[in-house]
Formats: structure tokens, C-alpha cells, sequence
């Protein structure tokens, strides 16, 4: 059972040279995540490039976001970004959810 979680979790993205912004949603999209970050702890115009096959959400996350200054929390298919020693995602979960 854990094996058909994983490959049903697995990511195929290829995304080159696009923004923070336009990779988020091509996740949220394809794959149902949500997002949840404050726009002044993350660069959304930066440009990446994101290749993913076969990959776990959180290898996909971390090529989205690499070279900020950000961690990440995946709950669920809730995907809190914050700047790092920012707010806890505890407080960030429950402003979401009211």
C-alpha cells in the first residue's frame, strides 16, 4: 500500500525557465497542492527551471525554491513557505484556515 502512495505522489514536471509564480501554479494545477507564503518572503519573479520525473513533492519543492532564503512545510497537500526563523507554521496554518 505505502509503494501505490508513492508512485500516485510521484511529480512529472518539465518547466524550463519560468517564474516562482508560474511554477506554483502549474503544481497547484497538476497536482492539487495548495501554496501559502507572505509575498515579501519569496521572490515569485525569479526565474527556475523545474524537471522533475517520478520525484516526491518535496524534491519539486526544493527546485522551485532553491537559492531564497525560505523553508517549507508540507501538510497534507498544504505547502507553507516562509522566510527562514519566520512566523511558525502553526499560525500560518490556522490564518489560512479561518
Amino acid at each position: 500500500m505505502l509503494l501505490s502512495k508513492l508512485i500516485c505522489a510521484a511529480i512529472n514536471l518539465q518547466l524550463k525557465n519560468v517564474t516562482v509564480k508560474q511554477a506554483i501554479e502549474t503544481i497547484q494545477k497538476q497536482n492539487g497542492y495548495s501554496f501559502a507564503f507572505a509575498a515579501s518572503d519569496l521572490n515569485t519573479k525569479k526565474i527556475v527551471t523545474v524537471l522533475a520525473k517520478d520525484l516526491p513533492i518535496e524534491k519539486v519543492v526544493e527546485q522551485v525554491l532553491a537559492g531564497q532564503d525560505v523553508s517549507y512545510t508540507i501538510q497534507g497537500k498544504d505547502i507553507i513557505i516562509k522566510k527562514k526563523d519566520s512566523q511558525s507554521v502553526t499560525t500560518i496554518l490556522q490564518e489560512i484556515h479561518y
